[in-house]
């Protein structure tokens, strides 16, 4: 619901030409391949037409290019060099096969080492780091329609079987065949309980806990849950799993989180954050923006914040040690109350 409302506001900022949601989010459209800031003067496109990002780079790994009218990329760069990385995204984005830096930088007309420091600069991330975070998303959408593995690899752009087998454990966390069929192959023992945070679901595989989750409707919570892993073969607690149940729910609110094993899926960037977050200290907070440059990012404090959302291991992984800059506590997947109960008692363990 929380996104649904944060949608509808982002497309009232699109209809008014709101300039005051400048370089708070972008807005492609479907039919076009073209993104756009919120204020563009370009025609209103129908709402149906509409995807939002969160960074200009989610944008740019999506396949959209900048628009000429707005110039979403030109806040960055003088708009000739602003066109020349989105070109070199877009050519990144078309290719079948990683590209070479050097042909990247020939055809910007620049040197290898200038062209890699301005694409950086501009989207956050290397010209590799960005073929790479295109084929992850490729991958995630071709696997679960492939009809075989091999295939969804060679389409998204992986070299050989190997390399994919050799990147999964970051893009996927677990094995591509699992991820391609909802966790076939995989066995998850689950339990809902009560704790001093409400309704908690918690889940593991044989290697550890793979979610951790608060919510006020169990029915809601287990849906979701199965849809994940739809085709795993989820079996209720047995006594191994009691007693990592119960050590979870003994580490809420407990420097003991950090020491309970994790099962965790997502891209490398969601890893990366994830693993930053696990290294902020028991009872201390930082901000989107710090956590941004801890992982070598400085730019990407929206896209840590999406990352920070999708986390499925609640309080295992410290999401709600993140607050705003201002010292807010801005918002959390399971409720800012339930963030602020995590939070008081950390602070006064």
């Amino acid at each position: 619901m929380e996104q649904e409302t944060t949608d509808q506001e982002r497309w009232q900022a699109v209809q008014e030409r709101d300039h005051r949601a400048e370089n708070t989010f972008w807005f492609g459209v479907t039919t076009t391949r073209i993104f756009c800031r919120p204020g563009c003067p370009a025609r209103t496109p129908q709402r149906e037409n509409v995807q939002f990002f969160g960074t200009v780079r989610e944008a740019l790994v999506s396949g959209y290019r900048p628009c000429k009218r707005c110039k979403p990329l030109a806040a960055s760069l003088a708009d000739e060099q602003a066109a020349v990385i989105g070109d070199a995204c877009q050519k990144i984005v078309a290719a079948n096969t990683p590209v070479r830096l050097g042909d990247l930088a020939a055809d910007a007309g620049m040197s290898e080492a200038h062209f890699q420091k301005l694409f950086r600069k501009v989207v956050g991330l290397s010209p590799a780091q960005f073929s790479r975070a295109v084929r992850e998303q490729r991958l995630h959408q071709q696997l679960p329609m492939a009809e075989n593995v091999l295939g969804a690899a060679l389409d998204a752009g992986y070299a050989s079987n190997s390399q994919l087998y050799a990147e999964a454990p970051e893009a996927l966390g677990m094995t591509p065949g699992a991820f391609r069929n909802k966790g076939e192959g995989e066995t998850i023992r689950y339990a809902v309980v009560d704790t001093w945070l409400g309704p908690t679901l918690v889940a593991a595989t044989e290697r550890g806990i793979c979610r951790l989750q608060f919510g006020d409707d169990i029915q809601e919570m287990m849906a979701l849950f199965e849809r994940n892993f739809a085709n795993a073969t989820i079996l209720p607690a047995d006594d191994r799993f009691k007693e990592l149940l119960d050590q979870a729910i003994s580490a809420l609110g407990s420097p003991e989180a950090l020491k309970l094993p994790l099962d965790v899926r997502g891209t490398a960037f969601q890893i990366k954050v994830w693993h930053a977050l696990r290294q902020i200290p028991f009872g201390q907070t930082i901000s989107y923006g710090e956590l941004a440059r801890r992982i070598g990012q400085p730019t990407a404090s929206r896209a840590v914040a999406t990352a920070c959302g999708s986390n499925d291991v609640a309080v295992l992984i410290p999401c709600h040690r993140v607050i705003g800059k201002d010292g807010s506590l801005t918002g959390y997947r399971w409720g800012t109350e339930r963030k602020r109960e995590i939070l008081a008692r950390e602070q006064t363990s």
